[in-house]
Formats: structure tokens, sequence, C-alpha cells
């Protein structure tokens, strides 16, 4: 029996058809579908919201695959009709993960796989969240999916309060790096006078020691993958650890050693954190409190 694919880039017709042809119900892992909601098929896009929802509040996410009619009455080539190649599918498929809340992440395969007919079959990977329980909003109350091989069912009290709990951890260290930060920023523009005014000694008070910010950073960078916060906190480390060893140096060199590179590292650092600072709060709003969901 074919396995199921486990990314993008293992979905191909030919796996589309086989497991068409072996029979696989839709699992856990992926979803078949005909199309996008109509315009006006309220319920149908509230139905494809939830399932976003509870494939991101699932275990490795999931995959959806579009033009793929729902009917096992047909042989498996019928079933794969496609859709129009005019149609801009991305674009239409964007808003139904900014349905939920947070926001679902998603990715599809590009170039979608291409029928001989001309149209189009579109593989939609939804990431497993960053920021669960993924939830949405139906008839004023709050409604948080997860997904089984028997489609989509709620997650239970115990599971939401779980992811709730990890959010709050997550919530907890990007306040710590954010202080960190905060201080090694303050610590360089000190750092920076000094050696603009040429005062020589430095004394050990300057050293950033960036050992917290490594341990910190390990725990959220895991869990959250945020490529601007990544960045902003490599970019800190390296200024900062070698203002560190440049400071070290110069305390062992006479008087009237230039500044300059010590300056320059110190500015640097100054950036740098400035940019994790502005990312941990770009993220502190995403996961603040209850990230806009409540219980």
């Amino acid at each position: 029996m074919q396995p199921i694919p486990n990314d993008l880039a293992a979905w191909t017709i030919e796996v589309i058809e086989q497991l068409l042809a072996d029979g696989v119900f839709e699992s856990r892992f992926f979803d078949f579908k005909e199309a996008l909601p109509g315009p006006n098929d309220h319920p149908g896009k509230l139905r494809l919201r939830k399932s976003l929802a509870a494939f991101a509040n699932s275990d490795g996410g999931g995959f959806l695959i579009y033009g793929i009619k729902d009917d096992r009455t047909l042989e498996p080539a019928a079933r794969i009709i496609g859709l129009d190649p005019g149609v801009d599918f991305p674009q239409h498929f964007s808003g139904y993960g900014t349905g939920c809340v947070p926001r679902v992440v998603w990715r599809f395969r590009n170039p979608p796989l291409c029928l001989a007919t001309g149209r189009l079959i579109h593989v939609v990977e939804i990431l497993e969240g960053r920021a669960k329980p993924h939830g949405v909003l139906e008839s004023e109350r709050w409604i948080f999916p997860k997904r089984t091989d028997g489609g989509s069912e709620a997650l239970s009290y115990e599971e939401i309060r779980d992811a709730f709990r990890d959010r709050n951890a997550l919530r907890r260290t990007l306040m710590l790096i954010r202080s960190e930060a905060t201080r090694m920023r303050a610590q360089a523009e000190e750092l920076n006078r000094e050696a603009f005014h040429g005062f020589y000694e430095f004394s050990m008070r300057f050293r950033f020691r960036v050992g917290l910010l490594d341990s910190v950073t390990a725990q959220v960078v895991d869990v959250e993958d945020d490529e601007g916060l990544r960045l902003a906190l490599d970019a800190l480390r390296s200024a900062a650890a070698a203002a560190d060893v440049e400071s070290a140096r110069l305390m062992t060199l006479q008087r009237g050693e230039p500044r300059d590179t010590l300056g320059n590292l110190a500015r640097q650092t100054i950036s740098n954190a400035e940019r994790v600072v502005a990312s941990a709060d770009r993220l502190l709003l995403k996961y603040g409190p209850g990230g806009g969901v409540g219980l």
C-alpha cells in the first residue's frame, strides 16, 4: 500500500492515484478536497477554518489536497479533476489561515501538480502550530479542534489547558530574552561612551556574558520558528561576544591603544539588542494573553 507522504515534494500525481486506487481513507495526516468553498458557502468556510485549526493543533500538522472529488463510488481516475489554472489558489486560500486565532501557518507545493487536461492539483501543508491551541469562533464560542483518523474532534479540556500552559512558558522565555537584550543594550551604550571619550579604566563590569542569552535562546527557537528573532539573536550574541574579547584584550595593553574596534562592536550590540527587543515584543503580542482567545 502506498505510504502517506510526509513532505510537500513527495506528493505527486502518481502518489495520489495510488492512494485512491488503494482505497485509502483520509486520515489524521491528510484530507482530499474538491474545491475551495464558494463565496456564499459560509458553513463550508467554517468547516475549512476548523480543518486548518485541527491540523495545526495536531502533532506534525497535515496536508490538504485540492482537486479531488469526494465520491468513493467513482473510479480513482474520475476523482482527480483538478482546479481551474486561471484561479489564484494561494491568494484565495490564505484568508482561511488568518481566520483562525492565532493564525495558521501553511505552505503550498510550488509549482502545483499539473494534469494532462491543464487543470491543477494544489497540495497544501498545514504546519503544526507553534502557538497552539488554534481556535475558531463559532456562534459566539471558541472551538479548538484536533485532527484524528476519524476527521476533526474537539480538544479535551486537559489538552487545551496544557497547550495554554506551553504558551505561557514560551512567553516567560521571551520576556527573559527581552530583559537580557535590554540589559546588554544599556551596557553597550555605556561601553560606547567610554570608548568614544578615550577612558582607559575598562573594568569587568563591561563584559556582556552572553551565556544566559545562549541558554534561553535554545528554549525559544526550538518552539517558535521565527527567522527575524533567530537572526537578531545570532547577531547580538556575535557582536557582544566579540566586544567581550576586545575588552579583555585592551585591558592588557598600554594606555592610548585605539578603541575604535570596541566602539564599533558596542554600537553593533546596541543595534542588534534593539532588533531582539522589537522581535520579542512582536512575539509577545502574538502570544499575549491567550493570543486573543479566551476560555
